[in-house]
């Protein structure tokens, strides 16, 4: 009889170890880009050349050029994406997460951006929450302003899953909005017809670096699927 239970005890802590270690695989992150090279990614929309690595990081230098993006290219629905991001003064930049195919689309509108930009720059000073680095661009401002500076990094954990998007900047929760709440399309900007409601934008998609006109650098990118 003791030996039975001693063979039932066996069973469960190897059973129980078995569960732990499926669930710690399938909890963690795969990196999208190691520092030496670019394996994951291609350039979607805009010049390649402007896409480089330097000392472990990607590097767009995207002064004087128009907007475009480096996308992955596997298509990603629920996830988690991490990465560490610094621009330069005055700078312009995003992640555009759940991207389609469309290349003439605007994915701040036509997907979702979280914004990047030199908060503290001179030409940052007078614009909307819904402007600044931490927000869903021109819908939901970040709830604190968490930017270090011009050059200094900053670090995105960024969730989608279904329709909640959250926003961790530099450690704190910052965005975390349900798009159920976004229905209604909406004016912005100089465009001269109403913009698609967040709601109403794809469920999966690419996730992309922007190009806007300004240097930006990303390192320690990775992520991480939910099912």
């Amino acid at each position: 009889m003791e030996r039975q239970k001693a063979f039932a005890s066996v069973i469960v802590v190897v059973l129980t170890g078995a569960v732990i270690f499926s669930c710690t695989a399938r909890s963690k992150f795969t990196p999208l880009f190691t520092g030496d090279n670019l394996n994951h990614w291609e350039v979607k929309v805009g010049p390649k050349e402007i896409w480089k690595i330097e000392d472990g990081a990607i590097i767009c230098e995207g002064k004087g050029v128009g907007r475009g993006w480096l996308g992955t290219k596997k298509i990603y629905r629920d996830f988690v994406f991490s990465c560490e991001w610094k621009i330069v003064e005055n700078g312009n930049s995003g992640v555009f997460l759940r991207v389609g195919d469309d290349p003439d689309q605007n994915p701040a509108y036509d997907a979702i951006e979280i914004q990047i930009s030199d908060d503290f720059g001179s030409g940052y000073q007078k614009k909307k929450k819904t402007e600044i680095s931490g927000a869903v661009y021109a819908v939901a401002g970040a709830k604190k302003q968490m930017y270090k500076g011009t050059n200094q990094w900053n670090k995105y954990v960024l969730t989608c899953k279904g329709t909640r998007i959250k926003v961790e900047y530099n450690g704190e929760l910052v965005v975390d909005v349900d798009t159920r709440d976004y229905t209604e399309p909406f004016m912005w900007s100089s465009y001269k017809t109403p913009r698609m409601a967040l709601n109403d934008r794809p469920r999966e998609g690419y996730i992309a670096l922007q190009s806007h006109g300004s240097g930006v650098w990303f390192r320690n990118i990775s992520i991480k699927e939910l099912k």
